[in-house]
């Protein structure tokens, strides 16, 4: 397994194993993703048979962008909204946080279902990808108005989510100035 830290490494080992003793060239494709798909810590992956003994698993290793809250429950989520796993109340400070309603019941390897909650996360991956200026706290979608809340303070009110590539490619420009003045809340 390459590409991989050795606890996903040793998932993704875990997950092969009934697979293990298998001919290479019986070994379907599709059994290696389907094995590999319950895993919320692999983002993707793709196999090499390395003959004659060896089969070889490259992983790209899934990323939380945001803890997901609702009360006192919490997940890490992934760029694609994919629940990872369950947090700790006060871990992974470094993450935005996105708060859900309290209708929304997470499930582990599985999308977020809240509209507001997805789009949310949705833009926060571009906006990371993006390399946004300024950490961002927390993100909120309220009757399709985007907001970040960052950690200096600022409310980043993007608006309703159409365009956002547009709306965080100015905000990138204008937002280290607005973080130097320090005269601005919004």
């Amino acid at each position: 397994v390459e590409g991989a830290p050795p606890s996903v490494a040793a998932h993704v080992r875990a997950a092969l194993e009934p697979l293990e003793g298998t001919s290479l060239l019986a070994l379907r494709g599709s059994a290696v993703q389907r094995a590999l798909a319950p895993l919320t810590d692999v983002s993707g992956a793709h196999y090499d048979r390395a003959f004659p003994h060896t089969l070889k698993i490259v992983v790209r290793p899934e990323r939380p962008v945001a803890i997901a809250r609702r009360g006192a429950d919490a997940w890490l989520v992934s760029a694609d909204a994919r629940v990872m796993a369950h947090a700790q109340l006060g871990s992974h400070r470094d993450l935005p946080r996105v708060w859900l309603s309290a209708s929304t019941d997470p499930q582990l390897g599985s999308a977020l279902t809240n509209g507001a909650a997805l789009r949310a996360v949705r833009a926060l991956s571009r906006a990371q990808r993006a390399r946004f200026p300024g950490r961002i706290l927390v993100v909120r979608l309220r009757e399709h108005d985007l907001t970040f809340v960052l950690a200096s303070g600022l409310e980043l009110r993007l608006g309703d989510v159409r365009a956002i590539r547009l709306k965080l490619a100015v905000a990138a420009q204008i937002v280290p100035q607005l973080l130097q003045s320090g005269g601005y809340t919004y």
